[in-house]
């Protein structure tokens, strides 16, 4: 019998001490683009109080936390996602058995370089090519003459850049602006080169567009 009384004691202190584990999962602002990406989500997240482990889908571009309940909450996970320049969501689950989109193969600008991702139709294949200023897709793309002739050029400072992936992500948002003649990336630097046409944007409109990737920049000369 008192055996048996101190097994009732001690599963009564091990519940009464057990701890309240929670999962959640979430999608980030801007999203992970390579292992570069998740090193820094993981060496930076772990170490808010709370936190008991961290999985990183770059497929899908969640991350899934682990966290004690007792000692944290989803609104306190978020805001350490906002010390290293993250906006963190709880991802949207998806819909079983929800057909993918067909990846397409090769672009309009020739093999899988387009931005669009849009097929080559058959009467562009056939036809001479044209001499363009403009991709087919309706995409700027750099214009020499342009840029030489109007001259305005400016450089931002874009600290959050952290990988090819994100260099990427600034020159296909900053080439979809009406204006934009041309941009380089140093992601060593740090450093956006923008050409524009003056008579069709500015600078100020130019900076304000890097709020769509939740990136805040400032101008260097």
């Amino acid at each position: 019998m008192r055996a048996k009384a101190l097994l009732i004691a001690l599963a009564v202190t091990l519940a009464c001490t057990a701890k309240d584990i929670k999962t959640v999962v979430l999608n980030t602002a801007p999203e992970m683009h390579c292992s570069s990406c998740e090193n820094k989500i993981k060496s930076n997240i772990r170490f808010e109080k709370g936190v008991k482990d961290i999985v990183t889908n770059l497929a899908d571009k969640t991350v899934t936390v682990t966290y004690d309940a007792d000692k944290t909450d989803v609104d306190k996970i978020i805001e350490g996602f906002k010390k290293i320049d993250y906006v963190a969501t709880i991802a949207t689950p998806k819909a079983e058995g929800a057909p993918q989109a067909e990846q397409k193969k090769g672009g309009c600008c020739g093999s899988g370089g387009c931005k669009c991702g849009s097929a080559k139709k058959p009467e562009q294949a056939k036809a001479k090519p044209a001499k363009k200023k403009e991709c087919c897709c309706g995409s700027k793309k750099a214009n020499p003459e342009t840029a030489a002739n109007d001259g305005s050029v400016i450089k931002f400072k874009a600290t959050q850049m952290s990988c090819g992936g994100c260099a990427n992500k600034v020159k296909k948002l900053l080439t979809g602006v009406d204006g934009v003649t041309d941009v380089a990336v140093n992601l060593e630097s740090k450093i956006v080169t923008v050409n524009y046409d003056s008579q069709k944007t500015d600078a100020a409109k130019i900076q304000d567009s890097f709020k769509q990737i939740n990136y805040t920049v400032e101008e260097v000369h």
